[in-house]
């Protein structure tokens, strides 16, 4: 019984830490909400459904780029995060019509 015990108390430990250094976020904007999730060890940010990306800092900002193809276009976000604001822009580029939007988030820590 007192294995069995350590050795859950051991699983427990190593998930919390392994989490550690993640950060989530819930963003909302004028049209839709958005989870945003930064590993801070790994250097990777996951917008949504996406799959990680690297993201680059500089100063107070987190930034990356997304390409994704949607029925037959190709779509190229760019992201900006102010940490300290929490606020969050997203420039939307369509390749093919060369049009573009932005969109606006605040975002709070989601734990």
């Amino acid at each position: 019984m007192n294995i069995l015990f350590k050795l859950i108390l051991l699983v427990l430990l190593t998930i919390s830490v392994a989490n550690a250094n993640t950060t989530k976020y819930l963003c909302s904007g004028d049209t839709n909400y958005l989870y945003v999730i930064f590993d801070t060890e790994k250097k990777s940010v996951i917008a949504g459904k996406s799959n990680p990306h690297e993201y680059f800092t500089q100063t107070d900002f987190r930034f990356w780029h997304t390409t994704s193809q949607q029925n037959n276009q190709t779509l190229v976000r760019s992201f900006i995060f102010h940490k300290p604001s929490g606020k969050m822009s997203v420039k939307s580029d369509n390749m093919i019509t060369s049009g573009e939007q932005m969109y606006y988030y605040e975002c709070a820590i989601n734990q």
